[in-house]
């Protein structure tokens, strides 16, 4: 009985692993070959999000059946839910034209603290022991890596100052919550030896695609 129990639950979690990988191929011919039969809005709005959300959903409910990290991904998982909140609340509830910082900047900006602690708390169960000299190589390489960031959005960052108090908050925390997130996940490929494992990359690469799309997804950053 609890193999068959097994077996099902393998099975449903290949289905929506599938799903969402036939999701990302339309969407992928979308943005790079710029071919969207049914117009940009279905793939850039309906399938961007909808992907976005079952991806949220995947990460919460493998919060509630494994107990394993299960605070981890708590954290992610809510990161991801908040950034596609403010995707819905940009396209749907704005219509494309949100005033300027806006509920949907609420949720963008709250992927990142979650996301910080969600990587933390992995982080601590992945990786058993840390030695002094790990954590100095690990410090080192997530410092140069952030001042690297830095340096490219140092433009973005300057030219974020001038408006309302609010504004410039709002428009200096998006590099700065992208330099933050490229020091830790340096910091935790060095502290892994540069060996982090599978979901250590797959989560760097989809941070890295977020952050390259950002401009082009979510239209509300950096605005002045």
């Amino acid at each position: 009985m609890e193999s068959a129990v097994h077996f099902r639950a393998h099975a449903v979690l290949r289905l929506w692993q599938a799903i969402l990988v036939a999701g990302l191929i339309p969407l992928g011919i979308s943005y790079v070959g710029h071919f969207s039969p049914g117009g940009t809005r279905l793939y850039q709005t309906w399938f961007y999000e909808g992907l976005e959300l079952l991806a949220a959903i995947s990460i919460l409910g493998r919060v509630v059946f494994v107990r394993a990290e299960r605070a981890a991904w708590l954290f992610i998982g809510a990161g991801l839910l908040a950034t596609t909140c403010g995707d819905v609340l940009y396209d749907f509830w704005y219509s494309g034209n949100p005033p300027f910082p806006s509920a949907a900047d609420a949720g963008y900006l709250a992927f990142y603290p979650l996301l910080y602690v969600g990587i933390v708390l992995l982080l601590r169960r992945r990786v058993s022991t840390f030695s002094a000299s790990l954590w100095l190589d690990g410090l080192l390489a997530a410092t140069a890596a952030g001042a690297l960031g830095a340096s490219l959005l140092l433009e973005v960052v300057v030219n974020s100052t001038h408006g309302r108090p609010l504004v410039v908050l709002t428009n200096m925390a998006y590099p700065l919550g992208d330099v933050l997130l490229l020091a830790l996940l340096v910091f935790v490929f060095s502290v892994t030896r540069w060996r982090p494992g599978r979901a250590w990359a797959l989560i760097a690469v989809g941070l890295v695609f977020n952050t390259v799309g950002v401009g082009q997804i979510s239209p509300t950053k950096f605005s002045i």
